[in-house]
């Protein structure tokens, strides 16, 4: 059994500019060099390419079919287990570029957490800015509820998490197994402490 670490790295961005570009380091510099040839990058992007071109790292240069805006991660790591023959056994740890706060230590804390818990996938869950049961469906000046109900104690409301992808665990057998956004019903949530920064736009890192 290996672990594999993937960062998807694609060009395009529509929010924020050469975003993958710029965050690139944040994620990688935290990676100890022993680990480098567990080390996998998915990308279309030449630059990247070549900052790692005198490494260890394996690179997968993605096809035009799993470059959009609209292409799942789900299908890009199934493209990295076939053109590496990943062994079912192994483990994958997603690292997607936007969590430049992320530390190593929090990494292997979460992938710990699904091994030693029997799990077969992870994602990671923080605390939510709004209770579902306070959001609605937008329908020009008015709204309906997402969630049927008629309480209005938040002390009566279930406990709910968000979904983050902050740290991104499965086994590579359990990979076909997950839905578009790498989950299923046996997936193992590692609560985060705090919320994280998830950037999409360049102002997200103005205002941190």
């Amino acid at each position: 059994m290996t672990t594999y670490y993937i960062i998807p790295a694609r060009k395009g961005s529509r929010g924020f500019p050469n975003k993958n570009r710029k965050l690139f380091n944040d994620t990688f510099s935290k990676i100890p060099v022993k680990l480098y040839s567990n080390v996998i990058i998915t990308t279309d992007d030449d630059y990247i390419i070549d900052l790692v071109k005198d490494t260890t790292v394996k690179v997968i240069k993605r096809s035009s079919e799993l470059i959009g805006d609209k292409v799942s991660i789900k299908p890009v790591l199934q493209d990295v287990v076939k053109k590496l023959d990943l062994d079912d056994k192994d483990i994958i740890v997603l690292l997607y570029l936007t969590y430049p706060k992320r530390s190593w230590k929090q990494i292997g804390l979460c992938k710990s957490f699904m091994v030693e818990m029997g799990g077969s996938s992870l994602l990671c869950g923080q605390d939510v800015k709004s209770h579902p049961y306070l959001c609605l469906h937008k329908s020009g000046f008015k709204g309906s509820q997402i969630i049927k109900h008629d309480l209005y104690r938040r002390q009566d409301y279930p406990l709910v998490f968000e979904l983050s992808h902050y740290v991104g665990v499965c086994y590579v057998s359990e990979l076909g197994k997950l839905n578009y956004n790498l989950y299923n019903d046996s997936t193992l949530y590692y609560h985060l402490p705090d919320r994280v920064l998830d950037v999409d736009y360049e102002s997200d890192l103005l205002t941190e």
